[in-house]
């Protein structure tokens, strides 16, 4: 395994869990549930102004589908001691993080499914039936908009 040379920060690694939840439409009070944390520790963790424990990088690997050592700053800024806070907590945030990894898998499969629809319309060759392929997806998108 070739080891990854990008430097991160807390801050660089709060905003790749910023745009992990936006993707996947995941809000704060739903990821402090499956951490097992307050919603604003996720805002502090987010901002990049507090670090993950390692329960914390654990749920968020498997979360994330990302290695553990991804959640880990290596820009050098912090102090050896404090690297890694490790603190205990009650397994009450199971639940929700089921929650959040099932929202995030389901997410992901209707992105596909999305871009494999979209892949088929492109190949409609008949502009009209493409036409109205697309006035549908349209209403459809409206409707989706307004409930």
């Amino acid at each position: 395994m070739i080891a990854d040379s990008t430097v991160r920060s807390m801050c660089t690694i709060g905003q790749e869990i910023s745009i992990w939840c936006e993707k996947n439409h995941i809000i704060n009070q739903e990821l402090a549930d499956a951490l097992a944390v307050s919603r604003e520790t996720v805002k502090r963790i987010k901002n990049g102004t507090r670090e993950l424990t390692s329960k914390e990088i654990r749920k968020l690997s498997v979360l994330m589908e990302k290695q553990a050592d991804f959640f880990i700053p290596n820009d050098d800024e912090l102090d050896e001691d404090t690297s890694i806070q490790i603190v205990k907590r009650k397994n009450a945030g199971q639940e929700a993080f089921l929650r959040v990894k099932e929202k995030a898998q389901k997410n992901n499969e209707m992105e596909k499914m999305l871009a494999d629809a979209m892949e088929t319309i492109n190949g409609i060759v008949n502009v009209e039936k493409k036409e109205k392929f697309v006035q549908q997806i349209i209403v459809m998108a409206d409707i989706a908009k307004m409930g």
